[in-house]
């Protein structure tokens, strides 16, 4: 909502003059970063490595102005997003140092054993005991209402709007495309999401409400259908799986297609 009602006003009133400085700091990291990711991904999708991406970057500048300018132009924008997008919504990523989930597991290490705060995200583990991972779930108090779509959720729907939005790649899990309005062809879910999970034992699928009150209850989700009492897991990706389970290999599809 903020960024719709104030879609029309200049980037030096939208982000403070102190602020901008920064800004431009960072996209200029980022852009340098992102030459040196797009030839590898160039050469990945089209399964050529001579391939190479322009020489000469889209920016007349490395800043936010450039950047907003630029994109005036642009008709088919393809967003990738990661963990950075929902830290401000109180969604905790992986290796903040402090707040990251890797360094507030340390109890559940000791607890079960493990040597390494990645097993308690492995496939393997959780089909071994599913317990531990939604006692977390349960200790984060996640999936939860409280957690809204921030303004860069907002933004990809202000994009889509415009009708200059072709595709959104999220890493995230935590569902806040949809939250935010996204249309279901506008976005691909990389790791799945807890919109929905699956019976292990008999593949009865589940809504997001269903393993919300469960892990709500502090109880490890179960199919209730008749003659099963299998564990149900959330549709994401854990460490061990292929990306090609993503509704219906959406991911491995689409990359040929949108880049």
């Amino acid at each position: 909502k903020i960024v719709m009602s104030k879609a029309q006003i200049t980037v030096e009133e939208y982000v403070p003059g102190s602020s901008l400085a920064a800004v431009d700091a960072k996209i200029k990291e980022m852009d340098d970063q992102f030459k040196a990711m797009m030839s590898k991904f160039i050469c990945m999708v089209t399964n050529d490595p001579s391939a190479k991406p322009p020489e000469e970057s889209a920016l007349s500048s490395p800043t936010l102005k450039s950047l907003c300018t630029y994109m005036k132009k642009c008709k088919n924008i393809i967003l990738l997003c990661g963990a950075g997008i929902s830290t401000s919504a109180g969604v905790p990523d992986f290796r903040s140092p402090g707040t990251g989930l890797y360094d507030n597991v340390q109890e559940y290490l000791t607890k079960y054993n493990l040597s390494d705060p990645t097993q308690l995200f492995t496939y393997e583990f959780f089909k071994k005991d599913p317990g531990p991972y939604y006692e977390l779930c349960q200790d984060v108090k996640y999936p939860s209402e409280s957690i809204k779509p921030t303004v860069a959720h907002y933004f990809m729907k202000f994009l889509e709007k415009k009708k200059v939005l072709l595709r959104v790649y999220t890493q995230n899990v935590d569902m806040l495309e949809r939250d935010a309005g996204l249309s279901d062809d506008k976005f691909v879910e990389v790791h799945g999401s807890f919109n929905s999970g699956t019976c292990m034992k008999c593949s009865k699928t589940y809504d997001r409400l269903y393993l919300k009150t469960a892990i709500r209850n502090r109880q490890v989700p179960k199919c209730d259908a008749d003659g099963c009492d299998g564990i149900i897991k959330p549709n994401i990706v854990m460490f061990g799986e292929p990306l090609s389970q993503v509704r219906e290999g959406s991911y491995h599809r689409g990359l040929p297609v949108n880049f």
